[in-house]
């Protein structure tokens, strides 16, 4: 077989396998066997869409009835019946809520975060825990060996003038590394192939070693290439020379000898694992490396032992700078940070407690112990574990499903194909756009662009500005639709005239979407988001408490509008009353426009929301003062002594929204002060 880092040639190749039988075949049945996943938000408009509906469809049989039993046509109680069901159903939500999440998607963009499907910016902000890969999301992915172990002496970075006592164990352990090893460095230093391998030819170019020579004066003849359930690789060269490389704890158990400048000594195991230990406490990943003999006979089965260890390697790969910072955001925000990787449990663990979301006595789950996990104790490993070690392709999908099982909103992070599953499966999978493969960033709903963890978090916090906003857009626009249907509805339970038209209903509504509804999408994120607890997941989008407040601030307005169309049908007309009535409803709609968006925020979204409310204002204006308007909703001219009903009206709105919004926020800061608690008690 042609050695992979030769330029030319030519070889053999037999298909053993293809299409659904390949690995590759069996990931993709593992994908399309996964049902489509339903974002946080979808699920609760889709709730809240089914209880308007039925809302919408009582209220309008009410008045149906109670109109044909005063006496009243059928035609003018269908009219009103019409009317209302128009009147109360928030036409606008759906374009307010594509905009908003629009814009969310723009803003991430900028933060370098690519999202692919529109919902997903929401989902985001519904995050309870983020299941992250260590290397090249929390780590630079620039491995470089620090420090190398021989059977008796430990030599450190940089490798330039080692010792002459330990020059020969040296050039053998290097010479091994070269020689099982798929990476390839060019003409100018660059290297090409996986970032661990690379700083294995770097390290033994530091000591001097060409690894084109000495791949040269090794040919390779075979190769076993690593699989994560075997953790090692090996490669035959001539006269049955074999070397291995890979996981420590595999590669000590696999040999009888350890190399000496003396010659060949029985190798002890105890010593080489606490040596290889106490590097992976500070965080090193550890690679042991091998050599021997074997006949032609036994080189597929290179497990039976009998190699001779030639030493270990540690290779540093720090942390990205901001990763830590960006952690303590997490925590602080009440999510759950739990870190997969295939590592080694000492070195991950090192890891977590430097970014600080794992404490000393916290303990790493290997795949051995989730494997053999029952479906009880792999629920409480999910919701107590922050370390995932030696993990396989396989469970981190089945770690996503344990965590959704227990009502969590998962963010799965990864790069390569075997990834693309957990991905898939997660709430909002976020692929490497830099180191990930097209698989996975096929199968993410969300790009890093260059690979970098805090764009996560700053993706979290839009989510939850995004979040805020379309809440925001529904306590302003379920209220004031409310209201206007509810007016018919009084009108026809009492059997009076009817203060708003069913045309001067969709004058309201069209200025209501149009405009005023439209400025939550624009408007900033409140600083406090970040510190308080994620939603509950089952949560709905309106909870109880405030459906009881958005309901008084309904009944407010439906009985003030009410009232002051009959106070002014006393001494005007009924055109002139109407449109004082249609004025009052949209002064009280820009007081609570004015409430809920409270004090400026010093962004555009304080720009739009004054644009809206003069064009409103301005239109309102026009509604009773142009001829044509005035003949076409039944409207007439303004009177100047309505501005102090008006103002009056706009006064007591305002008023009652803050003390009934207030309550809300008093509440949103009391569970911040909690997540922050939590939090503290994480770190601690």
């Amino acid at each position: 077989m042609q050695a992979p880092w030769s330029p030319a040639g030519s070889g053999l190749g037999i298909a053993l396998f293809t299409g659904a039988a390949t690995e590759i075949g069996r990931i993709q049945a593992l994908m399309t066997s996964l049902p489509p996943m339903q974002t946080p938000l979808l699920r609760r408009v889709n709730r809240l869409a089914r209880i308007l509906s039925a809302a919408v469809l009582v209220l309008a049989a009410l008045a149906l009835a109670v109109g044909l039993s005063h006496g009243q046509g059928l035609e003018s109680t269908l009219l009103a019946a019409v009317s209302l069901a128009v009147a109360i159903i928030p036409e606008g939500l759906p374009a307010v809520i594509s905009i908003t999440l629009a814009l969310g998607v723009q803003r991430m963009a900028s933060l370098g975060a690519i999202l692919r499907q529109l919902p997903a910016v929401e989902t985001l902000g519904s995050v309870t825990v983020i299941c992250t890969d260590k290397t090249g999301t929390l780590t630079k992915n620039r491995m470089q060996v620090a420090t190398a172990l021989l059977a008796e002496s430990t030599i450190h970075a940089p490798f330039a003038a080692p010792p002459p006592q330990d020059r020969e164990g040296l050039t053998k352990l290097a010479t091994a590394a070269v020689l099982c090893n798929d990476a390839q460095i060019g003409e100018q230093e660059e290297a090409l192939g996986d970032p661990m391998e690379q700083a294995l030819l770097h390290f033994a170019h530091h000591l001097g070693l060409l690894s084109a020579a000495i791949r040269e004066t090794h040919p390779r003849r075979d190769t076993l290439p690593f699989h994560h359930e075997r953790k090692f690789m090996a490669t035959a060269h001539d006269e049955g020379r074999v070397f291995l490389k890979g996981a420590p704890e595999v590669i000590l158990d696999l040999c009888d000898r350890e190399w000496h400048p003396h010659g060949l000594q029985a190798i002890d195991r105890n010593s080489w694992r606490e040596r290889i230990d106490a590097l992976a406490e500070d965080g090193m990943r550890t690679l042991a490396l091998a050599s021997g003999r074997s006949p032609e006979a036994s080189w597929e089965e290179p497990t039976q032992g009998g190699w001779t260890l030639l030493g270990a390697v540690a290779l540093l790969d720090p942390p990205r700078p901001g990763v830590r910072e960006a952690i303590q955001r997490c925590l602080l925000a009440g999510i759950r940070m739990q870190m997969i990787t295939g590592d080694h449990p000492r070195t991950a663990a090192a890891i977590a407690r430097h970014l600080g979301f794992m404490a000393p006595g916290d303990a790493v789950i290997t795949h051995e112990q989730w494997a053999a996990a029952s479906t009880a104790e792999r629920r409480h490993l999910a919701a107590t574990t922050k370390v995932f070690a030696r993990v396989h392709p396989e469970d981190k999908l089945q770690l996503v499903e344990t965590l959704q099982q227990q009502g969590e909103i998962v963010a799965m992070t990864g790069d390569g194909v075997n990834d693309a599953p957990a991905l898939r499966r997660a709430d909002i999978g976020v692929a490497m756009g830099r180191s990930g493969s097209d698989v996975a960033r096929e199968a993410a709903a969300m790009v890093l662009s260059d690979d970098h963890f805090a764009h996560i978090v700053d993706a979290v916090a839009e989510g939850r500005r995004v979040y805020a906003n379309i809440r925001k857009t529904l306590q302003f626009m379920l209220p004031t639709s409310f209201a206007q249907g509810l007016v018919v509805l009084l009108a026809v339970l009492v059997n009076t005239e009817m203060p708003i038209t069913p045309l001067q209903i969709l004058w309201v509504n069209t200025l209501t979407a149009s405009t005023m509804a439209l400025v939550f999408a624009f408007m900033g994120g409140d600083r406090r988001l970040m510190e308080q607890a994620p939603r509950p997941p089952r949560e709905a989008l309106i909870p109880p408490a405030l459906w009881r407040r958005m309901a008084l601030f309904t009944v407010l307005t439906v009985a003030v509008v009410f009232l002051i169309f009959h106070y002014d049908r006393f001494s005007h007309s009924l055109a002139q009353a109407r449109t004082l009535a249609v004025d009052t409803l949209m002064i009280m709609e820009a007081a609570l426009l004015i409430a809920l968006y409270g004090r400026p925020r010093r962004d555009r979204g304080d720009a739009v929301a004054g644009l809206a409310l003069l064009l409103c204002l301005a239109s309102q204006y026009l509604f009773g003062a142009i001829p044509s308007l005035q003949r076409l909703f039944a409207t007439a001219n303004p009177d100047e002594a309505d501005l102090p009903i008006l103002l009056g009206a706009g006064i007591l709105s305002y008023g009652v929204a803050r003390i009934l919004w207030d309550a809300e926020s008093r509440t949103v800061a009391t569970s911040g002060n909690d997540a922050s608690q939590k939090a503290d008690g994480k770190a601690s």
